[in-house]
């Protein structure tokens, strides 16, 4: 059956040899010359894997505020250490005031009667909203405080005191009129012999 088969197969091929494609394939329904035909590889193309982007799309430009001032020079305060009373000034127009620790330092014992191993130096100035401080008896109080400046604790010297206060200020909102009040912090019948004293610059910001 085997040879029979082969016989076969070989008439058939030479009938398309000699009578052409078209005869064996109305024979067999295939074509002879794509049977036998050497087909060239084509390469196959893998599609690339679709990843979603994980960068953000480019955000629209954001408007800036400028948060530098314009600073208008208003002169300096001198704080005495040895006032209760402190200083008062008068607000001459409504707007932000800043008041900035320039230089100098006090100490709350008089030299030589400081206790031992204690530091005395500070630079902390009181501003009260007010014609003085807030008492409760001996003792300086934070109501109606409207800015605790330049706090920085108590120091062995007056230099190390003025050295860690560089670059201290704070600022309020002040109406045209008010009257603040500038005072070192001791306790209210302890200031007569506190050496030192603190000069603060203090300015008009327009934002």
């Amino acid at each position: 059956m085997k040879k029979q088969t082969e016989f076969l197969g070989v008439a058939i091929a030479l009938i398309a040899l000699i009578f052409g494609d078209n005869l064996y394939e109305q024979i067999t329904g295939r074509s002879f010359v794509e049977r036998f035909s050497i087909k060239e590889h084509q390469p196959t193309e893998t599609p690339l894997p679709q990843t979603q982007s994980t960068i953000p799309p480019f955000p629209f430009a954001q408007p800036q505020l400028d948060s530098t001032p314009a600073i208008q020079s208003l002169g300096s305060i001198i704080v005495m250490g040895n006032s209760n009373t402190g200083v008062q000034i008068q607000i001459p127009r409504s707007g932000i005031y800043r008041f900035a620790y320039h230089s100098g330092a006090y100490a709350d014992y008089a030299i030589g009667k400081e206790p031992h191993n204690t530091n005395t130096w500070l630079t902390q100035i009181f501003i009260y909203k007010g014609q003085g401080a807030s008492w409760n008896g001996r003792i300086i109080q934070l109501d109606n405080l409207l800015i605790r400046l330049a706090d920085t604790g108590h120091w062995p010297s007056a230099d190390e005191a003025e050295q860690n206060a560089q670059g201290q200020f704070a600022e309020a909102l002040l109406s045209e009129g008010d009257v603040i009040t500038l005072i070192a912090v001791d306790a209210f019948d302890s200031y007569a012999d506190n050496p030192g004293k603190i000069f603060i610059d203090w300015f008009f910001a327009e934002y």
